[in-house]
């Protein structure tokens, strides 16, 4: 089950949205701690909306900051289970007469642990800081080509009382706020993701406007320029 800190982030980036014919009585946003052994819990989020005919799923993992990873659902009576494809993922589970809680077994290969998941409100994003970064603050976007299409990245970098915070957002994916860390030296700047397991590295252009360099995850790499907004 521990692959589960890595197949989940892993995801983001690389992956469409799921979609199923109408599941009935389970919209909303599911969440829970998933106990992996070793003082390591992960908290497990799906995200379940329909609307026009088509329920989607999505799973987050807060703490990693990976969000919008693509899932199933189906519903048997009070029976529910959601699918993970990339991350090879299953989660069986009671739903309760109020509908409110789900209780049952979160399964990856021969593992299988216990989760019991309850509706949330969403939370506000956990921005991470670094040392102040100069001259990057504002909004940097640029288009990533990857085998399944085009994704429109932004990197937005704001500064102050000393600290620069950092947030990703894939806008095809409508993934926002992720978080990232900046660092620069000299005109070269990195801009790593540790939620989605990814890392941007370039260098800065002498007017400062663009930054011109790749984005690597899971082994691939792959050109990226970024201009400022």
């Amino acid at each position: 089950m521990k692959r589960l800190l890595t197949a989940l982030s892993a995801a983001l980036l690389l992956a469409s949205p799921a979609f199923a014919q109408v599941v009935p009585g389970i919209d909303g946003r599911w969440e829970g701690p998933a106990d992996l052994g070793n003082g390591v819990k992960l908290t497990i989020v799906f995200r379940v909306s329909t609307k026009d005919g088509k329920t989607t799923v999505v799973t987050d993992s807060p703490e990693q900051g990976a969000k919008d990873i693509p899932a199933s659902v189906k519903r048997e009576g009070d029976t529910i289970t959601f699918d993970v494809p990339l991350g090879g993922l299953s989660y069986t589970a009671k739903l309760s007469a109020d509908g409110k809680t789900l209780t049952g077994n979160m399964t990856q290969g021969p593992g299988s642990i216990p989760v019991t998941m309850t509706q949330k409100p969403a939370p506000a994003s956990i921005a991470i800081t670094t040392p102040a970064v100069q001259g990057l603050d504002g909004r940097w976007e640029g288009t990533l080509s990857t085998g399944v299409g085009d994704l429109l990245i932004a990197m937005r970098i704001s500064t102050a009382g000393g600290k620069t915070t950092t947030f990703l957002d894939s806008v095809t994916q409508k993934a926002l706020n992720i978080p990232a860390l900046t660092k620069r030296e000299g005109q070269k700047v990195s801009i790593d993701v540790p939620g989605v397991g990814g890392k941007f590295e370039g260098t800065l252009a002498a007017d400062g406007k663009t930054i011109d360099g790749f984005w690597d995850q899971n082994g691939n790499s792959l050109g990226l320029k970024l201009a400022k907004m």
